[in-house]
């Protein structure tokens, strides 16, 4: 069937190859990603990121990676799922929401087991970006990051980086500061959260934080500014979202962030338009060799913009 799906992506027969990955039962993970997928090779096509044989194959390419690896699918049930890698002294935390099946932890593993690196996925079942707890690992945000810098610990990572894609990419860098953490790589993420009442109200989701956990409705601005050690961190949007630019914009005058738009790029998903044009490889290469730098704390700048 995965050859099936290639092919038809080969021919530019593109809503064929959606319902043949809607049939796929041997790797039923794959019905969606390889939806996500496929929606981001027409919008990398359309835009020109990269000439569609490019992505065509890039995207056939991954399929089947997928597909032929012999490990267990990641899932959100439980704590942390951990894959090591003997001698690596150096560790990616991956953030995921809801998913039944976590779309990054999917993709991600496709890229970090060729990397000497241990990969830490974590799952935010509650949806709090990440700051609310997370499951098996902590009930609240001081928890969680006592337990993931314990998991790194025993892991003999002495650098740490965190992966995550919009309200999980929020969770990635705000860890990230907490973890002393070298680098963080995060897609399209909302760098505020202490919105005005009628902001909050109209999304679900940080409505749902303000409910439950208020005063973690931080902005992110305000965290680095005032962080004595900054991590590396890489923020990619589409440069045609509104939204998600001025989210990327309010923070290019923080010291150690590198922002990476995407032109013409109006859609929220940066992360897989990154993936099938072929610029996630260097994309993460450039996140591990990431460094922090030390940082003289500066208050009461954050909440501006």
């Amino acid at each position: 069937m995965i050859r099936q799906v290639r092919v038809l992506i080969d021919e530019d027969r593109f809503d064929e190859a959606l319902t043949a990955v809607e049939r796929m039962s041997s790797r039923p993970q794959l019905r969606w990603v390889g939806r996500r997928l496929i929606a981001a090779s027409r919008h990398a096509e359309r835009l020109g990121f990269a000439p569609a044989e490019q992505t065509r194959r890039a995207l056939g390419t991954l399929l089947a990676d997928i597909h032929s690896q012999d490990r267990p699918v990641p899932h959100n049930e439980g704590g942390a799922m951990i894959v090591e890698r003997a001698g690596a002294e150096q560790a990616v935390i991956v953030f995921s929401g809801n998913e039944h099946v976590p779309f990054a932890h999917v993709i991600l593993q496709s890229y970090l087991r060729r990397r000497p690196c241990h990969s830490i996925y974590v799952t935010d079942r509650r949806q709090l970006f990440g700051v609310g707890g997370l499951p098996g690992l902590g009930a609240d945000f001081p928890e969680s990051v006592r337990s993931l810098r314990a998991v790194c610990d025993r892991l003999g990572a002495k650098r740490r980086f965190c992966f995550g894609f919009s309200g999980n990419g929020y969770a990635a860098m705000r860890h990230a500061v907490e973890l002393d953490a070298d680098g963080v790589l995060a897609f399209s993420p909302p760098t505020r959260l202490d919105l005005e009442p009628e902001k909050v109200a109209a999304v679900e989701m940080i409505r749902r934080l303000h409910d439950h956990v208020p005063h973690m409705a931080e902005d992110l601005k305000r965290i680095y500014l005032e962080s004595r050690r900054l991590p590396a961190t890489t923020i990619v949007y589409g440069a045609a979202s509104n939204s998600d630019t001025r989210y990327a914009l309010r923070m290019r005058s923080v010291p150690n962030v590198r922002l990476i738009p995407i032109p013409g790029f109006a859609n929220h998903d940066s992360l897989s338009v990154s993936i099938v044009s072929g610029k996630l490889a260097g994309m993460l290469d450039l996140m591990l060799a990431g460094r922090a730098v030390d940082h003289a704390p500066v208050a009461g700048d954050g909440a501006a913009n």
